[in-house]
């Protein structure tokens, strides 16, 4: 198991391994930064790429503009922080698990151990407005494991109000569809786990108030308790300062990407945030990061036991599953054919966010999971290649890295 210093808190690029009969192909770092840069350069406004091997650097890049000339000029690094879209959910749901292995203090989790905690119905939680709103009973079993899973059964819907009052096929329980709503509960049930109180001042509510307010009360309750837990908890399990915001507007003001159209959009773009907007911080997206922070986190998460254990990490995902849809967390899965071949990987899993605004501007993501402990990352704060091509390209850049080897 590796040192808990791993990652990117000092984040310094290692030695080239020596090429040995009992060591694993080299990397060709000039070869994955050309190929990223060629696929990036000039089809996006500005981008950021990075790659580790089990949670330690080994190159990064990036190029372009974080902000164009009318909103004040300013260059792209892999230290400028970007709409993550969905991949927030990949914070989410390793911070719910880290919640359920090690549950803190004063929190919900109870004597019961770590599978009976992932196995609990989540609904358990849930404030009597929700409980009221439920049309359906079999949504009272739905897990914290199939919401990780994204085997609610959950189609189509968006808030939990909406959701537990929409019509619901029981049947769908265990069946695997990718659905916001999964994460947005997980980000809320962060809140509750870990301040109970929450859920009892909720409940306390006069019941004069209306049904929509109390909700809005429990949510923004619970998504502000969410986003502190990992911004204050979580993530100070790793080495260096690390931040995640949605209330980027304000806290990355100055520092942080905008969200445009195109590479060429000469007009303003965007840069959000949801508190200012009063709405809650949300476990299934609207989170601004750095791509060297998201990778500070996913190294620690997928190579270390400082946020889970060496059992759970398996549980992300592992190539001995007997399906892949049993993965937790990751949202996506490709292949690649040369992979494949060299590598005996048949599936590539990967999660990416795709965060679109209705004036056409956009900001890309993806972390991608390659053989031999790699894993890439590529970011991208405009609307014209979409997370899954971000997937493609960090690929495609590992491909290159690894051509002379073969």
């Amino acid at each position: 198991m590796l040192a808990a210093t791993i990652g990117l808190g000092a984040f310094s690029a290692g030695a080239d391994m020596q090429l040995t009969s009992k060591t694993p192909p080299g990397f060709d770092k000039s070869a994955f930064e050309q190929s990223a840069h060629q696929a990036l350069k000039d089809k996006v406004m500005g981008y950021s790429f990075l790659i580790m091997k089990d949670g330690k650097l080994v190159a990064e890049g990036a190029g372009g503009k974080a902000r164009n000339r009318a909103d004040g000029f300013k260059l792209m690094t892999t230290s400028t922080p970007q709409n993550l879209g969905s991949l927030f959910k990949f914070i989410t749901g390793v911070s719910m698990l880290h919640i359920l292995e090690r549950p803190p203090a004063g929190s919900a989790g109870g004597q019961g151990s770590f599978a009976s905690r992932l196995d609990a119905p989540v609904a358990l939680l849930y404030p009597q407005i929700w409980q009221s709103a439920i049309e359906t009973p079999a949504i009272r079993t739905i897990t914290f494991r199939q919401l990780l899973q994204h085997k609610s059964g959950f189609r189509g819907c968006s808030d939990p109000m909406g959701c537990f009052g929409a019509s619901f096929d029981a049947s769908l329980i265990g069946k695997r569809d990718y659905e916001n709503i999964n994460f947005s509960l997980t980000g809320y049930m962060i809140g509750v786990y870990t301040k109970p109180s929450i859920l009892t001042n909720t409940n306390a509510i006069a019941n004069s108030t209306p049904v929509a307010e109390k909700d809005r009360v429990f949510t923004i309750a619970s998504g502000l308790q969410m986003d502190s837990f990992i911004n204050d908890k979580v993530f100070k399990l790793l080495p260096g300062k690390v931040s995640a915001s949605c209330d980027a507007a304000n806290e990355y003001k100055n520092t942080g990407a905008y969200a445009y159209k195109s590479a060429t959009d000469k007009g303003k773009g965007i840069i959000t945030s949801r508190m200012e907007a009063g709405k809650p911080c949300s476990g299934a997206g609207g989170y601004w990061m750095s791509i060297r922070d998201f990778a500070n986190f996913a190294a620690h998460a997928l190579h270390s036991n400082e946020i889970i254990s060496a059992s759970t990490r398996k549980m992300l995902y592992n190539d001995q599953m007997a399906s892949s849809d049993d993965r937790m967390v990751w949202s996506s899965k490709t292949s690649d054919t040369w992979i494949k071949d060299k590598f005996e990987m048949s599936n590539i899993i990967w999660s990416g966010g795709d965060q679109n605004y209705g004036g056409g501007q956009s900001a890309e993501t993806a972390i991608v999971r390659l053989p031999l402990g790699y894993e890439v990352l590529v970011f991208a704060n405009s609307n014209d290649l979409g997370s899954s091509s971000l997937a493609k390209i960090g690929i495609a850049a590992f491909k290159a890295g690894m051509a002379h080897n073969f």
